[in-house]
């Protein structure tokens, strides 16, 4: 396909998929963000406050546990790892701490850009249409 460019909105050649991994490849040099054989780690505590939080709605679903403020404990539960994490009593667990790092590491505004939304139509789903006439 020798000859066919692609052009972005401006009108200028935009970099070809090759160019551009040569460009990510001469970053990480550099000091930019190297890519590691452990970056699928990430989903381990992805995962693993899933499935805490699914537990602790399961929990709370429970007659015995109503009152239970689901939102509350889940804070006191994140707030509990933190601290085991941050003292190094998790260290044992390197696929753990590693996928804690990451995610600690990722910039808040990305956090919540992406679960602000969700969030929001979840509400208006619940949101009660008498009341809003």
């Amino acid at each position: 396909m020798q000859g066919s460019h692609s052009y972005d909105l401006t009108g200028q050649q935009a970099p070809s998929w090759r160019s551009m991994e040569l460009l990510s490849n001469s970053s990480a040099k550099d000091g930019g963000v190297v890519s590691s054989e452990y970056d699928h780690d990430s989903l381990v505590f992805l995962f693993l406050a899933l499935t805490i939080g699914a537990v602790a709605l399961t929990v709370a679903a429970h007659p015995k546990c109503r009152s239970m403020q689901v939102t509350i404990a889940m804070f006191a539960l994140g707030i509990v790892f933190a601290l085991f994490a941050e003292s190094g009593l998790l260290d044992g667990a390197r696929m753990l701490m590693r996928s804690y790092r990451n995610w600690s590491e990722i910039d808040p505004h990305l956090i919540l850009w992406v679960f602000l939304p969700p969030l929001i139509a979840g509400d208006c789903m619940e949101a009660d249409t008498h009341l809003v006439k």
